[in-house]
């Protein structure tokens, strides 16, 4: 196999001659996913020299079912491995499809793969702004609309991740007038919650910022959410 010369928007090479972390490539894969799809060649350096794909990583469905166990909703990925026409080399072959959702690792990271002013690419993180921004974009969600009736904002929400909400807009720069608010006030501003007969219920994106673990894995994955 002929493997492309250089890396692009949805084309990247990673060295595996130490063994590429897999926590790293949880989250170069998802940032393609929540991007425009592409590819990820294990085994090629960033100059296009293909190196290889490491012992500890030959088996590709293993690893493609680790990446899917560590990423909320599980991305759509594939892998395959490839040998090089010229080298003899082998090389993991990542495949990422577009899924109409915003993903992120299980510990709750959410990359996105865009282009550095010098024209390489990069996965870089975003901030709870740039989350919902890019959830109304792809139309997983419509803030205004897409609520979860069965439980309140008050039990579903968490203090802690409020509090962590707090802290990321003061380091990105955000709307520091948000910051004088109450964390409902806050949940409302930003279509975290939404108001029924003095009632407040989440929304899709409220519990993908400030909900609950339990709560996301109990309504953010279940699909018939997102299509209601």
């Amino acid at each position: 196999m002929q493997f492309p010369l250089n890396e692009t928007l949805t084309i990247e090479f990673k060295s595996d001659v130490k063994s590429y972390s897999t926590d790293k490539l949880v989250y170069e894969l998802i940032g393609m996913a929540n991007a425009e799809g592409g590819k990820l060649f294990l085994g090629i350096e960033d100059d296009g020299t293909v190196t290889g794909v490491n012992a500890q990583h030959r088996d590709a469905l293993s690893l493609v079912a680790i990446i899917r166990e560590n990423t909320i909703p599980p991305i759509a990925v594939s892998a395959s491995l490839e040998t090089d026409d010229c080298t003899g080399k082998d090389v993991l072959v990542f495949s990422v499809e577009l899924t109409g959702q915003l993903h992120s690792t299980r510990n709750g990271r959410y990359g996105y793969r865009t282009m550095r002013q010098d024209g390489t690419p990069a996965t870089k993180p975003l901030s709870p702004e740039e989350i919902v921004q890019r959830l109304a974009y792809i139309q997983v969600l419509d803030p205004s609309s897409q609520i979860i009736k069965d439980i309140s904002s008050e039990e579903a929400f968490s203090s802690i991740e409020h509090e962590r909400l707090r802290k990321l807009i003061g380091l990105h720069h955000g709307d520091r007038t948000l910051l004088e608010l109450s964390d409902e006030e806050i949940d409302l501003a930003l279509g975290f919650s939404r108001r029924i007969e003095d009632k407040l219920y989440p929304t899709i994106a409220g519990l993908l910022i400030v909900g609950k673990q339990e709560f996301i894995e109990t309504y953010v994955q279940d699909m018939k959410y997102f299509f209601r």
